[in-house]
């Protein structure tokens, strides 16, 4: 919801969603995830406060 929505990414540029108890993975198309750095790097989803950062 808050990348294909808030941050206007498309659901097929969006992989594979590995979500853990204290964080979550998202794995993104190249081109497109620093356009998705530079719209959701920090905010809240359902209330709940998040920062965004690249891993490799």
């Amino acid at each position: 919801g808050a990348l294909t929505g808030e941050g206007g990414i498309a659901g097929s540029q969006v992989g594979k969603i590995m979500v853990f108890e204290f964080c979550t993975f998202v794995a993104l198309e190249r081109g497109i995830a620093q356009q998705a750095m530079e719209r959701l790097s920090v905010g809240k989803i359902k209330a709940k406060s998040y920062k965004m950062r690249f891993v490799s």
